[in-house]
């Protein structure tokens, strides 16, 4: 049998920050996800139900690309601390962090301005 992963179980210097940042991104995700879906029952818009499923997919994207770079970043650390309690850390080698997705969260921030104001600014639903 061949083994496709191995998990590095002996370091759990990074579990608790991790686990902690985590459950942060996620409230802070649904906590911004509750403007515009408030927003858009408050005001009775015709689109509510619509707009509640794009703000959960929205919700959904910003939480996976913070954790992704949370973990990255994370495990880059891990790594290199691991590396320079080895004694084979190169300090003459550039070892820079994974970058931030700026392009991503700048997009993710473009259409969570854009799921507000969609919110806001709609005429009630025509009632029959």
């Amino acid at each position: 049998m061949m083994l496709l992963a191995k998990a590095d179980l002996t370091d759990r210097s990074f579990d608790l920050p991790l686990i902690l940042g985590g459950f942060f991104i996620v409230a802070g995700a649904a906590f911004l996800a509750f403007f515009p879906i408030r927003s858009a029952r408050i005001r009775n818009h015709r689109f509510a139900e619509a707009l509640t499923a794009a703000v959960i997919l929205w919700a959904l994207a910003a939480c996976a690309s913070a954790i992704y770079t949370l973990f990255e970043r994370a495990k880059f650390a891990s790594d290199q601390n691991q590396l320079a309690a080895n004694g084979l850390l190169d300090l003459s080698l550039q070892n820079t962090p994974p970058p931030y997705p700026w392009p991503i969260w700048i997009a993710l921030g473009a259409a969570y301005i854009g799921l507000i104001v969609f919110a806001s600014l709609s005429k009630p639903r025509p009632t029959p």
